[in-house]
């Protein structure tokens, strides 16, 4: 099979074709001890003054539609959306799809998944959707799976898992082939796949089909990667960790296998990528450099330490705030390193991450950001934000940021002006009952979202959701 070429430059200047409908497809499970939300705002009016159509569609693990509906947004901004299902617990997925009769740009909805277990908390932006008629006759599908990215932690009382969601073409028996390592060497499997139906979900659980997958980690996080092939489906996983009882998960998303896949380079032969570490506030936390790459030879330097590696290497870093500088050593930098940030909160089974990347100079500029929070009694946030002077030149003393908070109760936003001597602080995070008067009151039991505007394109922002049971989760806003 020939590998895919995947052109981040597509991506960078959102070369999708006429958008008129967007989709995301997410992971959804009910019952006792166990929620999921899928929040999203109204962006398409904040940002391009779009009226959108708003279809949800819940289905079961095998595909088959329980429900359809129409989600109005009313006298809001933000939406939060758990559908409700006959059966006392339920698995399955929920796609939600928007539609437009102008071009939408990007054809992937920016929504987020928050998922709440006895004792976790934890959420993932959109990662799995269904093309739309004309990407498939166009041919601009990525539905040949060559996913990695996948942090394996499993120990007693700890497992793993995959899940991806096919798409609307029904694909015949396939075998699918799973690859992992950890301390003590690799393994495969080979798994039969039955033929998959429309929308149908396949949770893959590495200990499994490995039965000593624990011994093989020895204690230590291991990685895994999967290929397998989707119907008209892209073919981003959502992947994570799961104490074994129930209690708790943390999750994020998949990512090319930049080994099996191809993708664009940097042409200058002195490009460097950068990765920059926010303290978040947050002191146990470690920097993965997801092995995948790019087949070649790397090194990462914070300034004092240089780390050399290799494509099918994991490299895992402490993680202190500052600057992490990316360069391959035989030859031109690839467009995309995959990294990420994890890390524990005290109290938690299983340590949240967040899946990141290395920042270039071809990085488009981006002025508006926006990410989920709340204000519950037993759920908090912080935002968080950095700057990328190496990138973007640095924040010019004058510059504003524009920090708004919506609610799913109404259309007025609480606001709130902060300026260049507000990134280092954000740096370390600020809770939103500092940056907002009584956003409690103002978010009530639902989830929020904030917006982040400056003229200035060079920061990035993310959010925490953290609860009383010592569970927290990161993500980076859209």
């Amino acid at each position: 099979m020939q590998p895919i070429f995947i052109n981040q430059k597509d991506n960078f200047t959102a070369n999708f074709g006429d958008a008129l409908r967007s989709s995301a497809i997410f992971y959804y499970r009910t019952g006792p001890g166990f929620r999921t939300t899928i929040a999203f705002m109204n962006y398409w009016k904040s940002k391009r003054n779009l009226e959108v159509a708003i279809v949800a569609s819940l289905r079961t693990m095998a595909g088959k539609l329980v429900r359809r509906e129409r989600l109005r947004f009313g006298d809001a901004t933000v939406l939060n959306y758990s559908p409700s299902v006959d059966a006392a617990t339920f698995e399955g997925s929920l796609e939600v799809e928007s539609f437009c009769t102008e071009n939408l740009v990007i054809p992937y909805s920016a929504i987020m998944a928050i998922y709440e277990t006895t004792s976790g908390v934890t959420m993932v932006h959109s990662y799995a959707r269904a093309y739309s008629r004309h990407e498939v006759e166009d041919g601009r599908c990525i539905c040949v799976g060559e996913e990695s990215c996948w942090t394996l932690r499993d120990r007693p009382g700890v497992r793993s898992f995959g899940i991806f969601h096919n798409g609307p073409k029904q694909m015949p028996p396939q075998r699918i082939v799973l690859r992992v390592s950890g301390q003590s060497g690799r393994q495969q499997a080979e798994l039969d796949l039955p033929a998959l139906a429309p929308y149908q979900t396949v949770k893959v659980i590495p200990s499994e089909h490995l039965p000593h997958l624990a011994s093989l980690l020895s204690g230590a996080p291991g990685q895994a990667n999967l290929s397998f092939q989707l119907g008209e489906g892209f073919t981003r996983m959502l992947v994570g960790n799961e104490a074994v009882d129930g209690s708790d998960m943390q999750v994020t998303h998949s990512n090319f296998n930049y080994a099996s896949h191809r993708t664009d380079v940097i042409e200058d032969p002195r490009a460097c990528g950068y990765m920059y570490i926010p303290d978040a506030g947050i002191s146990d936390k470690t920097v993965i450099i997801y092995p995948d790459t790019d087949s070649g030879r790397y090194e990462v330097t914070d300034g004092s330490t240089t780390t050399a590696f290799v494509t099918g290497e994991v490299v895992t870093l402490p993680c202190k705030e500052g600057v992490l500088r990316f360069r391959r050593t035989d030859g031109k930098l690839p467009s995309r390193i995959v990294t990420a940030i994890a890390g524990n909160a005290a109290g938690a089974a299983v340590p949240f991450e967040c899946s990141l990347g290395v920042l270039t100079r071809a990085q488009p500029p981006k002025r508006l950001w926006w990410g989920v929070c709340a204000a519950r009694p037993d759920l908090s946030s912080t935002l968080i934000a950095h700057d990328a002077p190496e990138i973007y030149g640095g924040m010019p003393a004058n510059a504003v940021i524009k920090v708004s908070l919506h609610s799913s109760r109404t259309t007025v936003a609480l606001e709130r002006e902060l300026g260049a001597r507000d990134v280092d602080t954000l740096g370390g995070g600020i809770p939103l009952h500092e940056l907002f008067d009584d956003p409690a009151a103002h978010l009530g039991s639902d989830f929020g979202y904030y917006t982040a505007f400056s003229e200035y394109p060079g920061l990035t922002w993310y959010s925490t959701l953290a609860n009383q049971r010592g569970s927290l989760c990161l993500e980076h806003g859209f």
